[in-house]
């Protein structure tokens, strides 16, 4: 399966609303990753073997393999690529941020005893 811009955008209107008003961290993750997994099973039936022609060993080989097929590729697929990845990217950073602002809410203020037996 070929996702094109146009069933991306029906897509993501369907879950999140024209405006993306209903959008959350956490739905996007959800969002994602069914997508992802709808796209994997079209490209991989089960049961059928899976080749991995991987030669990257860092995660900065792999995104820079990635970006640079992007360039390659048609503008549809590349717009459909990117956005994806930047959506990604986004959220997964908001979700970050919205966990340290909760876990600063509940740690716990340590007691001067407690700062002094850390120094030592």
């Amino acid at each position: 399966m070929r996702i094109t811009r146009a069933k991306l955008r029906e897509l993501v209107f369907a879950e999140f609303g024209p405006n993306l008003t209903r959008i959350s961290p956490a739905g996007a993750r959800e969002f994602l990753d069914r997508l992802y997994r709808e796209l994997h099973l079209a490209a991989h039936p089960p049961g059928t073997p899976i080749e991995i022609k991987e030669s990257a060993r860092s995660y900065e080989e792999i995104m820079a393999e990635f970006f640079a097929e992007t360039l390659e590729t048609d503008a549809e697929k590349a717009a459909v690529l990117l956005w994806l990845y930047a959506f990604e990217q986004h959220f997964a950073a908001m979700q970050e941020e919205y966990t340290e602002r909760f876990l600063a809410i509940f740690e716990k203020k340590s007691s001067d005893s407690e700062e002094e037996d850390e120094q030592a």
